[in-house]
């Protein structure tokens, strides 16, 4: 668990102080933006609609993703471009075949390794054939440019986006939904 802990602190940003430089390496390598303690981690790992994925280099962790099951009202902001696909993907979510990736990250010693392909292969193959996977991916008052083109690389789509005046702290924050 201290290494999970360890790879989320490497890329979080913290968004209560969104006008702090961004390091030049979190802008080739992306970041976090939700917290993760050791007692959300603990949670996490006992929440039946929440997976831990988890990639070892040798001994030590090289990366985790942490996804679950949302409920459709959670959705409900989200702002779609082609309105048919939101009646696809609510379909999907009350089935149970949507996976949220809500967080990955790789230890920087692994990054640029394929661990992070490897964390959303395997996430993958968890799930139905039939099911899709999404993600939420910060462009507003952060651009995450390298999520963005990692996501895109692997085959997500730009569906909507979800905009809230006041979130995390954040003022006009915005993000883009990708779907898969």
């Amino acid at each position: 668990m201290e290494q999970i802990l360890a790879i989320h602190q490497q890329h979080f940003r913290d968004p209560s102080n969104v006008d702090a430089e961004c390091p030049v390496a979190a802008k080739s390598t992306g970041f976090l933006m939700g917290a993760v303690t050791r007692e959300s981690l603990a949670d996490f790992c006992t929440q039946s609609e929440t997976k831990v994925f988890v990639a070892r280099g040798g001994e030590n962790v090289a990366g985790c993703m942490i996804a679950n099951f949302i409920p459709p009202e959670e959705l409900q902001d989200v702002v779609w471009i082609d309105p048919c696909v939101r009646g696809v993907f609510l379909k999907n979510t009350k089935q149970r075949g949507l996976l949220y990736m809500e967080q990955i990250a790789v230890d920087k010693c692994h990054q640029r390794t394929g661990v992070s392909r490897q964390l959303l292969k395997f996430a993958s193959s968890t799930l139905p054939p039939t099911a899709r996977m999404h993600s939420f991916i910060s462009i507003k008052p952060r651009l995450n440019e390298a999520s963005i083109s990692f996501h895109r690389q692997m085959g997500f789509q730009l569906e909507g986006f979800f905009q809230k005046d006041n979130f995390w702290g954040m003022k006009d924050y915005m993000s883009a939904l990708f779907i898969r």
